[in-house]
């Protein structure tokens, strides 16, 4: 029987809201950037303040620079994360587990964390620099570059895992049956199954590291980069214009990066949909030598966190080793520790459940709605676009459209209201997909049986589609939550003196030369992440498959 949808007063409200909601916090501010990027001195100019940018040898050299280190630490990164994976997928070694564990735990850390890191280990006054009596010369494009390594190698980490579990195993057992080795098995059978995860991933990596701010802010030294160069526009010179017009040049590698990685995730999807399982034979020598490289790996990772928590519970690490708690007891433009984690503890909660709500309502009008076609394509369509978006280029897009008298929306400026709304834009994407994909699984004759049973849309969704998709919902609000603490280059514009958090005192104590407490504030915040976490998964009983 077809049923016979009819379209009540709620459905209307919705679709304004959800259509509200991305005009006043993506749309405009976005269009508001690129028309910036076209005038000067409120006239229109067209694109000369771009043939300013490519013509200026010192902003074309940021430019170069940004790529060089993108291509760089990719590559890098890409490799150690890839013989990490194999050497957990494709290996018998043993604590695979807690290599998985300690391969994610970057993610829960401001980028800075890794600089400041860097700075203590291989710094003027480092340990190791004071163990070996060297200099090594890490501020600069090759502390941004080693940096730059650890910050995505868990994004990387996470793309060949996906990919890995992905293979049909079955092409193992053929390659094993024709008598090929197992080199041959990883250059005929590995690598062409998983190389439109590497594509992505260098794609993904790249896009990551153009954009990063917060590393090339603290250990780039005079390297300068197009990320700084934004910020110092903005900033230093108070050159909105030209920090519009490195906005959008930011903007583009990651569009490319976008587009690219939807390409590949359709043929993905495509070529490895029937992958099952095969038992690994044992062998040795493999074993020993990926044992010793993930623990390897798996060292300097812990190395990077144990030094940031030496450096905030010691007097002056590695010189005095007094235990201390002063370098958590400091205060920022007049605010107290306490007040600034309050401050960044709030946004991050607001931010999550806030965001989550919308990007719930969003994602069940786009993937369940048999209505308003061109609507929910358009919404879809708008709801990615952030995915695509460095923070930098949203925060300066918020400044230009916020911070205008004539927006009835200027009462938000200056306030926490901002720091939350451009939070769950900047991270809607993710969560979107994440809710939209689990929404796409529930079977949709709960529609059918609601309309014919008279029950709204609203009460089906609360209470049948949202509990089906509880892990969904709770993996949104936790990613809202983390990304919130840690975020520092789409607030960066944003925040007063009242409305201050963590992330942005990390760059102000750096500032003024007090890094002890920039590692401190780095601690906090990696604490308060992974107990967030734990949590989470310990109420609602989440099973993580990584």
């Amino acid at each position: 029987m077809k049923i016979k949808y009819k379209l009540d007063f709620s459905k209307y409200i919705l679709v304004i809201a959800i259509v509200l909601f991305l005009a006043i916090s993506l749309i405009a501010p976005l269009i508001t950037l690129f028309i910036k990027a076209f005038y000067r001195n409120n006239i229109f100019i067209g694109l000369d303040n771009f043939k300013t940018y490519f013509t200026t040898a010192s902003l074309m050299s940021s430019f170069k620079n940004s790529v060089f280190i993108s291509v760089i630490s990719t590559i890098i990164s890409m490799m150690l994360a890839f013989l990490f994976c194999y050497g957990i997928e494709r290996t018998n070694i043993k604590f695979k587990k807690i290599f998985r564990i300690i391969a994610l735990i970057p993610m829960f850390a401001p980028t800075m964390t890794y600089g400041i890191a860097l700075i203590y280990i291989f710094g003027n006054k480092g340990i190791l620099s004071r163990i070996f009596n060297v200099t090594i010369p890490i501020y600069g494009k090759w502390g941004i570059i080693l940096a730059e390594i650890i910050y995505i190698f868990p994004i990387l980490f996470l793309i060949f895992s996906v990919a890995f579990k992905m293979i049909d195993k079955r092409l193992y057992e053929v390659a094993e049956t024709l008598g090929a080795s197992n080199i041959k098995q990883f250059f005929t059978v590995t690598i062409p199954s998983v190389k439109l995860s590497i594509i992505s991933g260098f794609f993904t990596g790249s896009t990551m590291v153009f954009t990063d701010f917060g590393i090339p802010k603290v250990i780039g030294g005079n390297y300068n980069v197009l990320s700084t160069d934004i910020y110092k526009h903005v900033i230093g010179q108070q050159n909105i214009t030209m920090g519009a017009t490195a906005g959008i040049i930011l903007i583009m590698p990651s569009i490319v990066s976008f587009t690219i990685n939807q390409m590949t995730k359709t043929n993905a999807t495509t070529t490895h949909s029937k992958s099952t399982d095969n038992n690994l034979k044992r062998n040795n020598i493999r074993d020993i030598v990926f044992t010793i490289f993930n623990t390897f790996v798996t060292f300097i990772m812990m190395g990077i966190f144990i030094t940031i928590f030496l450096a905030a519970f010691f007097k002056s690490w590695p010189y005095d080793l007094r235990v201390t708690s002063e370098w958590f007891k400091f205060s920022n433009f007049g605010i107290s520790t306490l007040h600034m984690y309050m401050n960044t503890i709030i946004v991050a909660f607001c931010t999550s459940i806030i965001g989550t709500i919308i990007v719930v309502f969003t994602a069940y009008f786009v993937e369940r709605e048999n209505k308003f076609i061109v609507i929910r394509k358009v919404i879809y369509a708008i709801s990615l676009i952030p995915i695509s978006l460095p923070g930098l280029a949203i925060g300066l897009a918020f400044i230009l459209f916020y911070n205008n008298n004539i927006n009835p929306f200027n009462f938000m400026y200056g306030t926490f209201s901002i720091l939350i709304l451009i939070n769950i834009i900047h991270f809607f994407s993710v969560p979107f997909l994440l809710i939209m994909d689990s929404f796409k699984k529930v079977n949709k004759d709960f529609e059918n049986i609601s309309q014919l049973s008279g029950i709204p849309w609203y009460e089906l969704l609360i209470k049948v589609i949202m509990p089906i998709s509880r892990s969904a919902v709770i993996e949104s609000f936790c990613y809202y939550f983390t990304n919130s603490m840690v975020t520092v280059s789409a607030v960066v514009f944003l925040y007063t003196s009242k409305t201050m958090v963590f992330p942005i005192a990390m760059i102000n104590k750096y500032d003024t030369g007090d890094i002890a407490s920039t590692a401190a504030i780095s601690v906090m915040i990696i604490l308060t992440n992974v107990i967030f976490k734990i949590i989470c998964n310990s109420i609602f009983k989440i099973k993580h498959t990584v």
